[in-house]
């Protein structure tokens, strides 16, 4: 079985790029989920007459993000490293290098075709495995210990079916409490346009990183590396952030640092084409791509929905700090995604069932792991169609750094970068009556500071 659409819509068309990314999205995730079987999933785009995008059956198809803000198809001769050069190059796993030419259509067919496409896509989807269309880091995914497939479910986990419970009682313990004291500043903000710089300014506004890491410490670094799309989508960590946050950790004395995380795609795709694997790397860090062993079954006293689930929490062992870095974004389902969805990333087994309640689990998230302190780059922030975006008019320039130890602080001031109100977030007011932070992150007298 298969589904395929083309177009050809002539100048960037934000509405259509941002359909046909969608339309990719599920292609690429029927194909993935049904990898195993007879199955091709063909998506062909050309968001500009003279560029193209190609995808077909196995192995790999390549398509590019283009500095206009349009896809296409890596040319002969262009370079295959995704950082290097005006054309951002992404590997899709839903492709073929070798996939035959197809005619492209117009606008009218266009948009039949990718209503049949998404239908034809989702539909491989709903065969293997509830999902929900537009959401983060879903469904169980990652690779095998050979490095390509996926990470099985764990004996089919499932989240509990009981009904809600209450918030969970003020002070309820954490099985990985990574918290240094509250001995300094709790909240920085930095404005400006340089990652590098604000995030450097921004962590000296809580007294400079050498007040969580000391000499001879192991760290991990948690970005959010959900999707394998290049820096300007905006979908993921920027890579200048990671970067820094390594390059301070091992200045203030760090054995090691850590970066790993648990993408939607496999997971050496999504460092790669990100730019966060070679970030890491490149200044000093070892990156821990998620393997089947490296789940454990973890259970969170007084909640009914972390109860022996696997987890990825092998990499944590041994660590004495944790870093949540992850962008200011939109998202279709809990609102935003900032610091503590960030930790979904470490979900193993079906979680894409958790999206049922994701008010509950993020209230949960915030008690599993209660961090050394978290940063939120809304240098430029997804204000629409998050998670994944996929057009320049889903990006804001917000100019805004935040470093923070109360991570429902942190969060709260991400919701105000995006001009929102807290009390259309209820799952952080209820992570506030749980005694996990403040939603006012005003009145801890913020550190603020400015770049350039």
């Amino acid at each position: 079985m298969g589904a395929g659409v083309g177009a050809d819509v002539g100048d960037p068309d934000p509405w259509a790029r941002t359909v046909a990314w969608q339309v990719i999205r599920h292609a690429d995730l029927a194909h993935n989920h049904a990898h195993e079987a007879p199955t091709a999933v063909r998506v062909d785009l050309a968001i500009s007459a003279p560029r193209r995008l190609d995808a077909g059956g196995p192995p790999q198809a390549r398509y590019s993000w283009r500095e206009g803000g349009t896809w296409g198809r890596r040319g002969a001769g262009e370079t295959e490293n995704e950082m290097a050069g005006p054309d951002r190059t992404e590997t899709s796993t839903t492709g073929g290098a070798n996939a035959p030419d197809r005619p492209l259509w117009r606008r009218r067919d266009f948009l039949r075709r990718v209503v049949g496409a998404g239908i034809a896509a989702t539909g491989v989807v709903g065969l293997v495995v509830t999902r929900h269309r537009g959401t983060e880091e879903a469904g169980s995914t990652g690779v095998t210990p050979e490095g390509t497939g996926r990470v099985p479910d764990p004996e089919g986990a499932t989240p509990s079916a009981r009904p809600p419970v209450s918030s969970p009682a003020a002070g309820a313990s954490s099985p990985f409490d990574f918290r240094a004291g509250d001995d300094g500043p709790r909240l920085g903000l930095v404005q400006g346009e340089d990652r590098t710089s604000m995030v450097r300014r921004a962590v000296e506004a809580l007294g400079g990183m050498g007040r969580f890491v000391k000499k001879g410490e192991r760290v991990l670094v948690k970005p959010n590396v959900g999707f394998a799309t290049p820096p300007r989508v905006g979908a993921t960590t920027h890579p200048d952030v990671v970067r820094e946050v390594v390059r301070r950790c091992l200045a203030a004395g760090a054995a090691e640092v850590l970066v790993t995380d648990y993408p939607t795609t496999d997971a050496d795709h999504a460092f790669r084409v990100s730019g966060i694997g070679k970030a890491a790397e490149d200044a000093g860090a070892r990156v821990v791509l998620p393997r089947e062993g490296q789940f454990r079954r973890t259970t969170l006293a007084g909640s009914d929905l972390f109860r022996d689930w696997p987890m990825l929490v092998v990499p944590l062992d041994g660590v004495d700090r944790v870093i949540g870095v992850a962008p200011v974004k939109d998202h279709g389902l809990a609102g935003v995604t900032l610091g503590i969805k960030n930790w979904y990333g470490l979900l193993g087994g079906r979680r894409n069932l958790f999206h049922q309640r994701i008010h509950d689990c993020l209230v949960d998230l915030a008690r599993l792991i209660r961090p050394t302190f978290t940063i939120l780059d809304g240098t430029v922030s997804m204000v629409s169609n998050g998670p994944t975006g996929g057009s320049d008019a889903d990006l804001r320039a917000t100019r805004t750094m935040i470093a923070g130890t109360d991570p429902v602080a942190v969060d709260a001031c991400g919701v105000s970068v995006l001009g929102r109100s807290v009390q259309d977030f209820p799952w952080l007011q209820r992570a506030e009556r749980a005694g996990l932070g403040t939603c006012d992150w005003e009145g801890l007298n913020p550190v603020r500071d400015r770049v350039g």
